[in-house]
């Protein structure tokens, strides 16, 4: 513990705070600082700054570091009478976590518009229902306060800057990246073909999680909104790829989100295992765990999946994060489901939701323009033209798990292992009457598209119910 003069003024302590939001920078975190002041108004009994990263902990937040310090200081969790200084207006975790510490005041130097719970998004200090009364205010805009704030917000606003800059660097390296000896990529010049490269296209390179030294899998994904803005990541089911959520990538990019939607490894424009047989749940879970780790992702990012990639699921993601859905045409199977129960009841039409899956499974010959278009057939033949320009292309379409088919023993087994299944939400059909499943699941997650972004908003502006 340290100690400050008697006459020390808020802006004197938000600028220990502003010093351990610096040391968070340093590390690569998102730069956020906080300290715990104690109740004679000079003694620092805690200081933080995040460490999600760090510590792989989607709580290690600078003001729940500064908490349990202080905390531990005090030995006792309730910091009554105690003041928190923290260089960004906290979320709704840890404004709980302060409510229940029973903190005298907080004080923040700058808002957030996005996931602020002091007031911006939603005010959790200001609800008279809860027992305790913790005061939240932002820190004065003149005099020298204003002067910590502008440094506060530099802070931030550079090194996302720089965040972004360096995200522009890894597009360009991953352009130019070399092809992997046991993989395929659609040639260069199918890429100039109309609605296939997209403004919104960019690459990602992913290490192989078998041999991280080899050359890396190209990743297609198409990214929508600021990188500061709440984050929603799409996986498209069976033969599909980030293009089939165009209409509900633009309603949340326009509702305030960053969407990423990518291409899973052997879909759509990403790389292709020449060897079908290396698709298995275990190559492209860990795929899409290495993925993830590199799209600089909030802490509270969520997770909308459809038909089998549901699947694929990070296990270590809270499921009030995830929304999983299904349609009518294409339902979830699940690894253990027993026999006789292979597809969740629906109650209607599952043998045609088998049927496709099963034939695009086994024909290279499979029609998928014809299967997916709803009003923009030219492109998507052209799209799909691209990505699948022969049947050596299509080693993923061949997966049984995510053709919904029978499982290989070694998707059984790591099912077994690590598996956990996730409540999954019926798609609801669209009104109009349309010949192919392709086309009534894409009609189908437009018509939701409402429903869809409600979920989102529920899911930014506040914590689930215990």
């Amino acid at each position: 513990m340290s100690q400050l003069s008697s006459n020390s003024t808020d802006v004197d302590f938000m600028r220990l705070a502003l010093e351990q939001a610096e040391q968070s920078s340093r590390m690569g975190e998102v730069p956020v600082g906080a300290i715990v002041v104690a109740p004679d108004g000079r003694t620092i009994l805690g200081r933080g700054h995040n460490q999600c990263i760090e510590g792989h902990d989607p709580s290690a937040h600078a003001e729940i570091q500064a908490m349990r310090q202080a905390a531990q200081a005090l030995g006792n969790y309730r910091l009554e009478g105690c003041t928190l200084y923290v260089t960004l207006e906290p979320c709704a975790m840890c404004s709980g976590a302060m409510l229940h510490a029973r903190l005298a005041q907080v004080v923040y130097a700058l808002p957030d518009p996005r996931t602020g719970a002091a007031g911006s998004v939603l005010d959790l200090f200001a609800a008279s229902e809860i027992n305790h009364q913790t005061s939240a205010r932002c820190l004065s805009d003149e005099g020298d306060s204003a002067e910590v704030r502008r440094e506060c917000s530099e802070l931030l606003t550079g090194f996302f800057r720089k965040r972004r800059q360096q995200q522009a660097r890894q597009r360009t390296q991953a352009e130019s990246a070399p092809l992997r000896e046991d993989a395929l990529r659609p040639p260069a010049r199918a890429l100039a073909g109309e609605g296939v490269w997209q403004k919104d296209s960019r690459w990602s390179l992913v290490p192989d999680p078998r041999d991280p030294s080899a050359a890396a899998w190209r990743v297609h994904v198409l990214e929508s909104g600021n990188l500061d803005a709440p984050c929603v990541v799409l996986l498209h089911g069976y033969a599909g790829c980030g293009h089939l959520w165009q209409e509900l990538r633009q309603a949340a990019t326009q509702a305030g989100w960053r969407v990423l939607a990518p291409d899973l490894p052997g879909h759509g424009l990403s790389d292709k295992p020449r060897q079908p047989a290396l698709h298995t749940l275990e190559w492209q879970q860990a795929m899409l765990q290495a993925w993830l780790e590199r799209q600089n992702l909030p802490d509270d990012w969520l997770l909308v999946t459809l038909d089998q990639s549901v699947l694929l699921e990070p296990s270590a993601l809270p499921a009030h994060r995830v929304l999983a859905l299904e349609h009518v045409d294409a339902v979830v199977r699940w690894p253990d489901a027993a026999a006789g129960h292979t597809y969740t009841d629906l109650k209607a039409s599952t043998a045609t939701a088998k049927d496709w899956r099963q034939r695009c499974q086994r024909s290279p010959r499979f029609d998928l323009p014809e299967h997916w278009a709803l009003d923009d057939h030219p492109k998507l033949g052209v799209l799909c033209q691209a990505s699948y320009p022969d049947a050596g292309h299509r080693g993923a379409l061949r997966w049984p798990l995510f053709a919904a088919q029978a499982l290989g023993d070694a998707d059984r087994a790591w099912w077994q292992a690590h598996g956990q299944r996730r409540q999954v939400h019926a798609l609801e059909p669209a009104p109009a009457k349309l010949p192919q499943p392709g086309a009534r699941i894409r009609a189908a997650l437009r018509h939701n598209i409402p429903w869809i972004l409600h979920w989102l908003e529920q899911h930014r502006a506040a914590p689930p119910n215990p």
